[in-house]
């Protein structure tokens, strides 16, 4: 299906961050040194002379004793070389990791609390090494690393875990998701070095990963911050000069155009990173960033699906994916505030409303075949993602205009209302994303709706949303590219959001019910049956949970030149590509 009315800005944003690469790792063997020089063997007596058939032979000398060979030492490895990563945007530049922008220059510069493998399985590649639950679910206990060293040299122990989370749910925090934090959280305490206590209020067997693991959800504790050097300089000095634990220190900012990074000599855990210098720049044009790189004068960026055919004609490049990554989603802001100031009710707060437009007034199929070149999978799941114990597919709405006006005119808007329609470049991985929103907007004008089209960034929409301050006419925004947490693990705990934004924007008080429900699960079974009563109600009242209102899933895609290792494996699940990069480099 052709759409009118398109407006093509392919832009990228959003962070999900890129770490370089590492050629040793923690639990490698260190560099070998040639085994020390052995004693030359004695010299040893000549043979008694024999003698001859006819006259006797004189002696045969010894042998020389020969010298032994100068030990010598492998050479210590070292970063070398350079590697520039350009995307569509780098978020708003900030250092320190307190809001959901996944930000891609963030993995570089600090380490996770809990790691996670390409499988989603937690794993000793954070700063927790080990990890342990009480029975009733409320207590969990934390092993720290040992060895692990700030970029200023100061040790990183235990209590910068406890100083992440006390700052996470203090009354001065920037964290998008404080108010979570602090309602989740009842006590925290560390009994030394490489011990930390959290006690929470209700149970919470996925807690870890939601809050404190790289595959979590965003604006949570999950990077490691230096207690002692925040309290010391300050939060607003600590964002001008960061430091972290991960393999890269920031050297020099240039707002709205690169961060440039050196090397660690040695990562506790990466060991010795093989790039020495990483930069991340911002070049809004894909067409801009793709000819960089066939120039060799990039090595790796993100790009939209119908590039891929000629990026692949091109020698030396290459295309790397991480397929059903991510779920697309339209969001009708504020959508449990019954009226507006000046404006009259809301439309949004009525399900029929958003049935109209979430469900039946765009054909989802028509946007994935054009802009995404047939490479999604048409969903109606959130929050609850197909990786989710809890999972259970949804009924994709048939695309279907007439019943779309019918439900607006039941809902009292035969004649269709205003609605603002913020729209900005959400993904470094969706750099589809202005393109599909314009496709949506042209649907909802076609059904009655006059849509004020709004560009705006990605950080100034999360400015917008953190203020929590009433917004004063009908709001949609999008497009999302909400990560698509990973598989549970075999671990002790395992992967589920259970209502960790689920229910932030609702102000419905059944649906906060069933989400904190879902939420507080004391077991597996428990989480299930409630995951799946949330999604459904949910479901039934036409894109309620918090806002979202899923078009399809969807991988992430990325080129690369020659310094991209070509079995760079970038896993699955939401998490950072950054640390696969790192893998595949050591």
């Amino acid at each position: 299906m052709r759409i009118s009315r398109l407006k093509v800005w392919i832009m990228a944003a959003m962070a999900v961050s890129l770490l370089a690469a590492a050629c040793g790792g923690g639990d490698e063997a260190a560099p070998t040194v040639a085994p020390a020089a052995t004693t030359a063997p004695a010299a040893t007596r000549a043979p008694a002379a024999t003698t001859a058939p006819t006259a006797a032979a004189a002696p045969t000398a010894a042998p020389t004793p020969t010298r032994a060979p100068v030990a010598t030492a492998t050479a210590a490895p070292v970063p070398a070389g350079t590697m520039v990563v350009a995307l569509g945007t780098l978020g708003n530049f900030d250092l320190l990791p307190f809001t959901s922008t996944s930000r891609p220059y963030l993995d570089s510069v600090y380490d996770y609390i809990i790691g996670v493998d390409n499988a989603g399985k937690p794993d000793k590649s954070g700063m927790v090494q080990t990890w342990q639950v009480s029975p009733d679910g409320k207590t969990w206990t934390f092993k720290t690393a040992t060895g692990v060293l700030f970029h200023n040299g100061d040790p990183a122990t235990a209590d910068d875990v406890l100083g992440t989370l006390e700052l996470a749910r203090s009354a001065a925090s920037k964290y998008a998701n404080a108010g979570r934090i602090r309602s989740n959280i009842a006590a925290l305490t560390s009994s030394d070095n490489n011990t930390v206590t959290v006690k929470l209020n209700a149970p919470g067997i996925y807690w870890p990963d939601i809050e404190l693991g790289r595959g979590g959800s965003g604006g949570a504790p999950a990077l490691m911050l230096p207690r002692s050097y925040l309290q010391t300089i300050g939060v607003d000095e600590a964002n001008k000069k960061p430091i972290g634990t991960g393999p890269y220190k920031v050297a020099t900012v240039a707002v709205g155009d690169r961060i440039v990074m050196e090397a660690v000599s040695n990562h506790w855990k990466l060991g010795v990173p093989r790039v020495k210098t990483l930069t991340y720049r911002v070049i809004p044009e894909e067409s801009t960033r793709i000819a960089l790189l066939k120039a060799g004068d990039i090595d790796l960026t993100s790009t939209s699906r119908a590039a891929i055919p000629d990026i692949q004609r091109t020698q030396g490049l290459a295309i790397f994916r991480r397929d059903q990554s991510s779920s697309a989603l339209l969001r009708f802001e504020q959508q449990f505030i019954p009226s507006y100031e000046g404006y009259g009710d809301n439309p949004f707060a009525k399900p029929d409303v958003r049935k109209a437009l979430g469900w039946y007034a765009i054909d989802r199929k028509a946007i994935v075949d054009t802009f995404m070149k047939g490479a999604g999978l048409l969903s109606m799941n959130f929050p609850v993602f197909f990786t989710d114990p809890a999972y259970e597919k949804m009924e994709i709405p048939a695309f279907d205009p007439t019943k779309a006006k019918q439900l607006l005119t039941q809902a009292g808007y035969a004649n269709g209302f205003t609605i603002d329609l913020l729209t900005y470049a959400s993904s470094p991985a969706l750099p589809e994303s202005l393109e599909i929103m314009e496709a949506v907007a042209v649907y909802w004008e076609k059904v009655g709706i006059k849509v004020n089209r709004k560009p705006t960034t990605f950080t100034n929409w999360i400015a917008l949303m953190s203020a929590g301050k009433p917004l004063d006419k009908p709001t949609a925004s999008g497009l999302i590219y909400q990560g698509i947490f990973a598989a549970p693990s075999a671990a002790n705990f395992s992967n589920g959001h259970a209502a960790s934004s689920a229910f932030s924007a609702n102000r419905d008080a059944d649906l906060n019910t069933a989400a904190l429900a879902w939420a507080n699960a004391a077991t597996a079974a428990e989480y299930v049956a409630t995951g799946k009563a949330y999604q459904r109600q949910a479901y039934d009242r036409g894109c309620a949970a918090g806002g979202g209102c899923p078009l399809f899933e969807a991988g992430d895609v990325f080129a690369a030149g020659s310094k991209v290792p070509r079995n760079w494996n970038l896993g699955a699940g939401s998490y950072s590509w950054q640390i696969e990069l790192a893998a595949a480099l050591r």
